[in-house]
């Protein structure tokens, strides 16, 4: 690739097409990454993350000059139609998918207009999503999210008030059934909390 890849996530397909998507784009390799094709309709963007649901990709943008929304694909990534619509000032960083596909989540920062916390969520698979960001205006900044491991609630991570003390207050937050309660704070942390993982300790 002409310039460098960022790759911000990667995924080996059923057919063994290399997808891997960041900036410049979301590009499929057939040739075990020597090369690759950029659809049209991502190329030139930072597409932030990827979640399946339901069969269907669905990927978002975070790019700091551009509009951002959330993309679909129903052809493993070769072509690329609008599932939300760019917003002005809104940056994506993670976008996850519930396992039974029929829920997904995003997180997100608004940096110009209404100035905070995003985190929009889709209980229909992905076909509309909510704008639930004014119930976590108490967080100065939302990134990792993950559903949990029963599939009903979800959790987040992020910066909550960093005046509460001289080290950023970071903790997980988690989120009841729909229509997704008010946060409840599980624990704090002295960084920035950027990946979200769920382990069943009742699974083996």
């Amino acid at each position: 690739v002409t310039g460098g890849f960022q790759a911000d996530f990667s995924r080996v397909l059923d057919d063994g097409t290399l997808l891997v998507g960041g900036i410049p784009g979301v590009g499929l390799s057939t040739d075990a990454g020597c090369s690759f094709d950029f659809p049209a309709e991502l190329a030139g963007r930072h597409a932030s993350s990827l979640a399946v649901a339901g069969g269907v990709m669905f990927t978002a943008t975070e790019d700091n000059t551009t509009p951002n929304g959330i993309w679909q694909s129903i052809d493993g990534g070769k072509q690329w139609t609008l599932a939300r619509a760019p917003e002005d000032g809104l940056l994506i960083f993670e976008l996850v998918a519930s396992r039974d596909g029929t829920r997904l989540a995003a997180s997100g920062l608004r940096i110009s207009g209404n100035v905070g916390v995003a985190v929009l969520v889709s209980t229909d698979g992905g076909i509309t999503f909510d704008d639930v960001s004014p119930g976590y205006a108490g967080l100065t900044r939302v990134r990792a999210v993950t559903f949990d491991d029963d599939d009903t609630g979800l959790l987040l991570g992020g910066f909550g008030d960093p005046n509460d003390s001289a080290v950023e207050d970071v903790g997980f937050v988690f989120l009841d059934e729909p229509p997704y309660g008010a946060p409840a704070k599980l624990g704090a942390f002295p960084s920035e909390v950027r990946d979200v993982a769920v382990f069943n300790h009742n699974r083996y």
